[in-house]
């Protein structure tokens, strides 16, 4: 699939450079931007720019990263957003693990693993490379504390 056939959930803090690689590298044509109120401005910026440059910024999504219900919220909005944007599981989503802080990127690593999707990080390295990360695809399928535990005691298969 190519990046015309995905949208890309993407969480935004401070740096906007992983965003940038992920456009460059995957061709991404639409995204679902996920922010916290404290960047919003520069964030809807950064979207507008995006934008100009051919990127279809689909929603910006607030989401408050630092509450003690951060993680729960995060995949509610990822939710929300992907019932919006899935095309009723038409549309290809990909998430990005790279932006934003730590509980941003687990609440979307728990929304790619209900929803069973792919997802990417941005190596912070000159290379620019981006990994990409298939755990959640390979573990959707699975039903019980017991097998996810067997499913990496194993070796992820």
């Amino acid at each position: 699939m190519t990046g015309s056939d995905r949208v890309h959930f993407i969480t935004i803090g401070r740096s906007k450079e992983h965003v940038q690689k992920c456009i460059d590298q995957l061709g991404i044509s639409a995204m679902v931007v996920f922010t916290s109120s404290a960047m919003m401005e520069e964030v809807s910026k950064f979207c507008t720019k995006c934008e100009g440059e051919g990127v279809n910024v689909l929603d910006i999504v607030e989401v408050d990263p630092f509450s003690p219900t951060a993680v729960d919220d995060i995949v509610r909005a990822a939710l929300t957003a992907y019932a919006a944007h899935s095309g009723a599981g038409k549309v290809e989503i990909v998430s990005g693990l790279t932006g934003g802080t730590n509980l941003m990127a687990v609440g979307m690593g728990l929304f790619s693993l209900i929803k069973g999707l792919p997802c990417h990080y941005v190596l912070d390295r000159a290379e620019d490379n981006i990994l990409p990360i298939d755990v959640f695809v390979r573990m959707s399928e699975l039903s019980s504390k017991a097998e996810m535990e067997s499913f990496f005691l194993e070796g992820g298969r």
